[in-house]
């Protein structure tokens, strides 16, 4: 059977609205339209964006628009505006438009916020269960780890993330985005050895791509202020 990469038969659109997210698959026209419905099912859906929804999968069909519409329940870690990223440099975004590409080639990807993970990793330690975990990621050739210190990690997140990348190391492909450098990555790994040791086994075999981009976020609020700021101006200049 030949694979047929969506964009070839149907662009999307996506939003939010609570704690849930919405994906809208629109076809090109009704042949497309036929191969996503056989095709797209929500647990197929559910399974590619395994990473992020945590509830059910619901689809809408609507003929009329040749267009399929997935609310997936429990995706968003407690509501849109508490789950964005700092993602100023647009990090994240290139790393997912790297993560399709690399799936367009053939290869597994999971892409998964770091402290999910982490939290993930934690609990299956607790559960005696770490190594088994560990086993059902070495199903991923890639595995993007996004936003590493976002959050401050105790001595036992720590301990857990080090022995995932010694664990991939050499063995399976790894991606991680970060605001930090390797300087202050001791904040992360709580010691110098183990900071040093991490950062020797990311490093080694590594391509680094520095985002050396001013924030859309501080230029879009800049604009905004000095766009204010004229209307101010020409009202003191008319008391004048």
């Amino acid at each position: 059977m030949k694979k047929l990469p969506l964009y070839a038969i149907a662009h999307a659109r996506s939003g939010d609205k609570g704690d849930g997210s919405n994906v809208g698959v629109l076809a090109y026209d009704d042949a497309g339209y036929a191969i996503l419905r056989e095709w797209l099912s929500p647990e197929r859906v559910k399974a590619h964006f395994s990473g992020i929804v945590r509830g059910k999968v619901e689809r809408f069909e609507m003929p009329n628009l040749r267009a399929l519409n997935f609310l997936l329940h429990d995706s968003l870690g407690g509501g849109g505006s508490a789950s964005l990223k700092t993602d100023a440099q647009g990090k994240t975004h290139a790393m997912a438009a790297l993560a399709d590409r690399i799936i367009e080639q053939g290869r597994s990807v999971y892409f998964v916020p770091t402290y999910q993970l982490v939290q993930d990793l934690l609990a299956a330690k607790r559960d005696l269960e770490l190594p088994r975990a560990l086993r059902k990621l070495d199903r991923f050739d890639v595995l993007i780890l996004d936003d590493l210190g976002y959050l401050k990690q105790r001595a036992n997140e720590a301990e857990v993330l080090f022995t995932l990348i010694a664990e991939r190391y050499e063995r399976r492909s790894i991606i991680i985005t970060s605001n930090m450098v390797f300087s202050q990555w001791e904040e992360i790994f709580q010691s110098p050895m183990a900071t040093a040791a991490a950062i020797d086994r990311i490093v080694h075999h590594s391509v680094i791509a520095e985002f050396d981009v001013s924030s859309y976020r501080t230029e879009a609020a800049q604009e905004k202020a000095a766009a204010d700021q004229k209307p101010a101006a020409s009202r003191r200049r008319a008391k004048k």
